[in-house]
């Protein structure tokens, strides 16, 4: 099933989470500024940006070989 929306689609900012939609059915919300969903029997889940770092040397060609090129990236993770 599929529908088309034209507009913006505004969903409830909400401080507390509401009671857990029917079975086969997931709600959205918004909480805390975020956007959040719930599906019948399992936790809310909260959705947050991710971003991911990348680098792309000419173009991402496989064929690239950089000359003289020293690169290096410290985000302070220990692994």
């Amino acid at each position: 099933m599929a529908d088309r929306f034209y507009k913006d689609i505004e969903v409830p900012d909400v401080t507390t989470s509401p009671p857990a939609p029917d079975a086969g059915f997931v709600q959205l919300y918004g909480k805390g500024g975020k956007l959040a969903y719930r599906g019948a029997t399992g936790p809310e889940v909260i959705l947050e940006p991710t971003v991911t770092p990348q680098i792309s040397i000419d173009g991402g060609n496989a064929a690239t070989i950089p000359q003289h090129v020293a690169l290096r990236i410290d985000f302070g993770l220990k692994a």
